[in-house]
């Protein structure tokens, strides 16, 4: 993508992070003859990664017609939407032929398009002009608007439609007709086309393949932030970076934003508290403000009275359990039952609430969304905006730290719904789940071993699990004591032949203590769990503790009273060995991965990191051959960044990742880049072939700019013996 002329895109390509995937199945779309739906979340970037695949079909093939149309907010009718429709296909239709990008998007009228067209268009473009000049008249325009990129193909004019913000198509009278006859027309042609819109309002409402797209996880937000600050001319630290990707949740129309009024405030982002100040400025009437009172005033187009939605809203967030009775929420607001339907439907759709068959539920995970919610009614209500500006900020400062552990603590964790999803009604070993059995005879064996000893014995058969979600989901009070990802639910059936159907829930948590967990903490967690399963209703329920270091004797004893289960750390890596359960993301990854910095100046330093790197290859069973190649590239690494950089930190940062078939060495260093200079190198001395080396030693070498410096990253494949034992 890169050197692209942009052309609907906002942003240059490189800045798209994290979508190569669901562009390249975008692209693959484009010939398809089918539809698809692009499901996304609010701000996920749905709408620029339609973008960015339009400009992409132009500019690098010529077989396909690339059509992105944006279903706005501001069509009231079909004939208006539809003309549109016909209006774009053919601006866009001409632009493609002609190869002239500009054409796209510049305000072109019908007759002058019509000039453009005389060197590219036959007479079933002078039709469909025809068609557009003479507006909306006669019963079938819409269906024939609808119908210009089947009409195209017929004339070997194949297009692919990119349908962007679809669900506003709900929105205009008669919506769900508009939409089905446009998608009948698009399918009833064959024609390659994708429909894109909010998740929650789209799913299911087509056959066929579906894209999900959701926020990104931790590292890419990270990586997003970067990019996006770089791009910006914003400084900002590495602990910055990763507090935006963790209170942004990932999202990267938000991050953008926060981005954004950075710049244009000239602030960096270098502490917690620069990114709090931006973020509260944002919040209060900033462009995230902005971005949510447009999003509310969309699901209260209907004359409801925002400020008392968002008070009660205000009233759910701070009740204990998080949510309300829509009941109860339809008086609170007054409203007759067919408006507090219609209006829930709406807030459901823009993720500002959740609303299940009985209740309103708040969007407790979206930090974003509450902040906004809390910050208007405390405005509304307030007689200085300065003093509940003040406090807000106060507390995001306060709060920044916390987020950023807790997302640590959750990184950290073994990944308990992976496990559980995994029991399918495996018979595994007790001394898996009992850290009675496992501590008396096993605690002190090889993990080799154990497994061997576990085939032998005593067997439990464990339920199959239909569904895993975090314990909160179900009790939100449980939210204040374990993070999401280190407390679960399982919902399933009993395994065994006496009781085939018989439901049971499992819930299970993981709890932190640095020796053997102790019995009052255990007592603790049993009547806590134990709470949550009465408040639920389940009938039948196990509870499963895990603790890193086990449980004492007493605990133990607690345990038993309960009818519960306690599991070591060790235990539960074994258990997931032999269940096959997903590790938790980058586990393997964090685990082999080792960071080195050296200083240019001292003249050992190269001959440190290569005995560094060789100490560590070895543990990883490494064969010697392959050690001597990548000490040696390395070496010739440190040399050219020593010699060629002009580092003003006179340092070399080194980084060494074993996967499962590879090993990964990045070498980078501060100072002047090397990738433009990489073809000229010197021919004087041994070292003037030492990018040459690099490349004869490691399977893969690429040399990088990055923000300030050079980045070498080398591959050395594994040979098959290496990659099995690791």
């Amino acid at each position: 993508m890169a050197g692209y002329e942009k052309i609907f895109a906002a942003r240059p390509a490189d800045e798209l992070v994290d979508r190569e995937s669901e562009m390249a199945r975008l692209v693959a779309q484009s010939m398809s003859g089918t539809g698809m739906l692009l499901l996304a979340t609010p701000g996920a970037g749905a709408s620029e990664l339609l973008r960015q695949t339009y400009d992409r079909l132009f500019q690098a093939q010529q077989k396909v017609i690339p059509f992105y149309f944006r279903v706005r907010k501001t069509f009231r009718s079909a004939d208006e939407l539809a003309e549109s429709f016909l209006n774009d296909f053919l601006h866009q239709l001409i632009a493609f032929r002609r190869r002239e990008p500009a054409l796209v998007r510049t305000a072109v009228g019908l007759d002058e398009l019509h000039e453009l067209s005389l060197s590219v268009s036959g007479i079933w473009i002078d039709r469909m002009l025809d068609l557009a000049r003479g507006g909306p008249v006669g019963r079938d325009f819409v269906r024939s608007c609808f119908g210009a990129p089947v009409r195209a193909a017929m004339h070997g004019a194949s297009s692919f439609v990119m349908i962007d913000d679809a669900h506003e198509i709900f929105a205009i009278e008669n919506g769900r007709s508009i939409f089905d006859e446009l998608t009948n027309v698009l399918a009833g042609g064959n024609s390659s086309f994708v429909l894109s819109g909010r998740r929650r309002q789209l799913y299911g409402i087509l056959d066929g393949p579906r894209i999900e797209l959701n926020d990104l996880d931790f590292d890419k937000a990270g990586k997003l932030v970067q990019t996006l600050s770089v791009a910006a001319g914003v400084v900002v630290s590495e602990q910055s970076r990763d507090l935006v990707a963790t209170q942004l949740s990932g999202n990267p129309v938000l991050t953008n934003l926060l981005i954004s009024e950075a710049s244009n405030s000239g602030r960096s982002l270098q502490g917690f508290t620069d990114v709090e100040n931006v973020y509260a400025d944002s919040i209060f009437g900033g462009s995230i403000a902005a971005r949510f009172d447009a999003l509310l005033s969309s699901a209260c187009n209907v004359g409801f009275s925002q400020p008392r939605i968002l008070n009660s809203l205000s009233e759910i967030q701070n009740s204990d359990e998080g949510r309300m009775p829509i009941e109860l929420w339809t008086r609170r607001l007054q409203m007759k039952s067919g408006e507090a339907d219609r209006l829930l439907r709406r807030l459901h759709e823009a993720e500002f609430v959740r609303v299940t068959a009985t209740h309103v539920e708040i969007m407790s995970e979206n930090i974003v969304v509450n902040d906004y919610i809390q910050a208007r009614c405390r405005l509304a209500s307030a007689d200085s905006r300065a003093s509940v500006f003040g406090d807000s900020l106060t507390s995001f400062i306060k709060r920044a730290p916390e987020l950023l552990a807790r997302h640590y603590r959750a990184n950290a964790s073994i990944g308990v719904r992976e496990i559980l999803g995994a029991f399918d009604g495996r018979n595994v070993a007790t001394l898996l789940l009992d850290y009675g059995e496992f501590r008396e005879e096993f605690k002190a064996v090889a993990d080799a071993d154990v497994l061997k000893a576990a085939g032998d014995s005593e067997k439990l058969t464990l339920p199959r699990i239909f569904f895993t979600t975090s314990a909160s989901s179900f009790y939100r009070p449980l939210d204040q004591i374990a993070e999401a990802e280190r407390s679960a639910i399982a919902l399933g059936f009993e395994a065994r032949d006496d009781d085939a159907h018989g439901e049971i829930v499992w819930i299970a948590a993981e709890i932190d203590s640095k020796l053997e967990a102790s019995r009052d903490t255990t007592e603790f967690w049993c009547e806590r769990l134990e709470t949550a399963a009465n408040a639920c209703g389940f009938a039948e329920y196990k509870i499963w503790l895990i603790a890193p270091e086990g449980f004492s004797a007493d605990a133990l004893e607690i345990l038993k009273g309960r009818n519960a289960y306690g599991s070591s750390r060790r235990q539960t890596d074994l258990l997931r060995r032999v269940l096959d359960a997903p590790s938790r993301s980058s586990d393997d990854l964090a685990r082999n991965e080792y960071e080195l910095v050296i200083p240019m100046d001292d003249s050992d330093a190269e001959m440190i990191a290569a005995h560094a790197v060789e100490e560590i290859a070895r543990r990883h069973d490494l064969d010697a051959k392959s050690i001597n190649q990548i000490k040696t590239a390395l070496v010739e690494a440190c040399i050219n960044a020593s010699e060629h950089s002009l580092s003003p930190d006179r340092k070399i940062y080194q980084r060494f990742r074993v996967e499962n078939d590879r090993v990964v060495l990045t070498v980078s260093n501060r100072g002047l880049r090397l990738a433009s200079n990489a073809a000229e190198e010197p021919n004087e001395g041994r070292r003037g072939w030492g990018l040459k080396l690099m490349r004869r030693l490691m399977d893969e070498v690429s040399i990088e700019d990055v923000d300030d410096g050079t980045r070498i990253v080398m591959t050395k494949f594994l040979p098959v013996a290496a990659a099995i034992a690791n």
